[in-house]
């Protein structure tokens, strides 16, 4: 199913989707490039490792922008990288760390001990991760990634973002919100979302 999707300068389209099968490890790419007329050409940005050995995989969704270069910005959720690739899908650098905020792997599940577990518990499992959770470029200067915290069930989730420069240098990193970065507009401006439950 498709997450989100952007235009690359030849008109390509490009896409990311995530997995739909919950009792199901996953494998293979999480980024899919259409010609215009909608002909498959590629797919890249393979699933993590990690993601595939664990449960991961159902919440591995891919998110992304496009800069005015036409490279492909892309973190996935279950890690704390940004790949950079061109419109071709060839992986050119990536670059990332891990915040202060992070929650060690060592906190999921195996997937032979995951199937074993109720559904419920498999869904606190979930709630409990530190995603990155959009992918923006700003004015073709500067990556900004929100980040989910908190997530164990029952507990308010704060929310941080996290600047980059194209280059891959830390810009900011644990900026406050409180609210979810939801999308921006074709100015610049950026919108937040506030749950109110």
């Amino acid at each position: 199913m498709p997450k989100e999707f952007g235009f690359l300068s030849d008109g390509n389209i490009v896409m990311s989707g995530y997995y739909e099968n919950f009792n199901k490890p996953m494998t293979g790419d999480n980024m899919e490039i259409y010609s215009p007329e909608g002909k498959f050409i590629k797919s890249f940005c393979s699933i993590p490792d990690f993601a595939k050995r664990n449960m991961l995989a159902y919440y591995s969704r891919a998110h992304f922008d496009v800069s005015a270069d036409d490279e492909i910005f892309v973190v996935q959720e279950t890690e704390y990288k940004i790949r950079v690739y061109n419109k071709d899908g060839e992986l050119l650098r990536t670059f990332g760390r891990k915040g202060k905020y992070y929650m060690p792997p060592a906190h999921f599940l195996e997937y032979d001990k995951f199937v074993k577990l109720k559904n419920e518990d498999k869904k606190k499992l979930y709630k409990s991760r530190t995603p990155y959770q959009k992918l923006f470029i700003h004015h073709n200067k500067f990556v900004v990634l929100s980040v989910a915290t908190n997530r164990l069930a029952g507990v308010k989730t704060d929310y941080l973002i996290e600047i980059y420069g194209l280059d891959g240098n830390p810009v900011e990193s644990g900026i406050e919100t409180n609210k979810e970065l939801l999308c921006r507009d074709k100015q610049g401006y950026f919108y937040f979302l506030n749950w109110t439950n």
